[in-house]
C-alpha cells in the first residue's frame, strides 16, 4: 500500500512538472513572439530612418552642386565685371583724349571767326546796315556757344572721374531755350509751339543738361 501511495505521489508530481513545462514553454513561445514583433518594427524603423537619411543626403548634396554653381556664376560675374570696367576705364581715357584734341582743334578756327568778326564790327561799323550788324551779333553769339559746349565736352569726358552734382533746373526755361537754338535762322517760316508753364522741374547735373 505504501508503495502505491509513493507511486501515486511521484505521478501527481510528474504530471505537476509537465504542466509546468508546458506553462514555460508558452511563456518562452509568447516572449518569443514579442521578440520576433519588436525585431520587424526595429527594421521597419531603420528601413524609414536609413530611407530619410539617404533623402537628406540627396538634397544636401544637390544643395552642395547648387551651392558651387552659384559661386561659380558669382565668379565669373565678378571677372565679366572686371573686364567691363576694364573697358570702362579705356574708353573713358579714349574720350578724354579724343575731347582734348577736338577742343584744341576747333578753339583755334572757332578764335579766328570771333577775330575776323570783331574786325568788321570795329572798322566796318559804318557800312553794314542793321541786318548786317544782327547777322555779326549772330556769329559772334554762336561762336561763344560753340566755345562753350566744346567746354561742355571736356567736362563731360571727366564724368567718370568726377561726381555729378544735380541741380534744380527750370523746364521750362530748357525747352524755350532749344526752340529758340532750332528756330533761329528761320525767320521765313512760321513755328507754332506752346509750353505749359506749369510744367514740372528737374534736378541735373548742369554740365550735362
Amino acid at each position: 500500500q505504501a508503495y502505491l501511495e509513493e507511486l501515486e505521489k511521484n505521478k501527481k508530481a510528474t504530471l505537476n512538472l509537465l504542466k509546468d513545462l508546458k506553462s514555460e514553454n508558452e511563456v518562452r513561445k509568447n516572449a518569443e513572439k514579442e521578440l520576433k514583433r519588436l525585431n520587424e518594427e526595429l527594421e521597419e524603423k531603420v528601413k524609414e530612418r536609413t530611407a530619410r537619411l539617404e533623402k537628406q543626403n540627396r538634397e544636401l548634396s544637390s544643395t552642395q552642386e547648387s551651392l558651387v554653381m552659384l559661386l561659380e556664376d558669382v565668379n565669373e560675374s565678378k571677372r565679366e565685371l572686371e573686364r567691363v570696367n576694364k573697358l570702362l576705364s579705356s574708353a573713358n581715357k579714349e574720350l578724354e583724349a579724343f575731347s582734348y584734341s577736338v577742343s584744341h582743334d576747333l578753339r583755334a578756327p572757332l578764335r579766328a571767326i570771333l577775330g575776323f568778326a570783331n574786325i568788321l564790327k570795329e572798322d566796318y561799323y559804318k557800312d553794314l546796315d542793321d541786318e548786317g550788324l544782327r547777322y555779326l551779333e549772330k556769329i559772334s553769339g554762336n561762336t561763344n556757344k560753340m566755345q562753350k559746349l566744346i567746354d561742355d565736352l571736356l567736362e563731360f569726358s571727366r564724368v567718370g572721374r568726377a561726381s555729378i552734382k544735380p541741380v534744380k533746373l527750370r523746364t521750362y526755361d530748357l525747352l524755350k531755350k532749344i526752340f529758340e537754338e532750332v528756330t533761329d535762322g528761320e525767320k521765313s517760316r512760321k513755328f507754332d509751339f506752346e509750353i505749359d508753364k506749369n510744367v514740372p522741374d528737374i534736378y541735373a547735373d548742369r554740365t550735362l543738361a
